[in-house]
């Protein structure tokens, strides 16, 4: 939800993008040890994330790969 916001305020997507991946992994681990030492279900579905990764790693790095990207110039949003 912040990395939108970030990328909005100039922020590079070359720093937003492994800080985002770096999050999700540590609220993986959380859960799982939340889960480790809860009684009740807390873990993460993880069929549902895997399939989350997938689709935005399949949809995202074709988008993102300057090889397969026209060159335009960058143009900030205007308020």
């Amino acid at each position: 939800m912040l990395g939108p916001i970030l990328a909005t305020h100039g922020l590079l997507l070359a720093l937003i993008t492994p800080a985002t991946f770096t999050t999700s992994v540590a609220g993986a681990a959380v859960y799982t040890a939340l889960a480790l030492v809860s009684p009740g279900p807390v873990a993460p579905d993880w069929w549902l994330g895997l399939a989350s990764a997938a689709s935005s790693a399949a949809t995202s790095a074709p988008g993102s790969c300057s090889a397969l990207s026209p060159s335009k110039p960058s143009t900030q949003p205007r308020l």
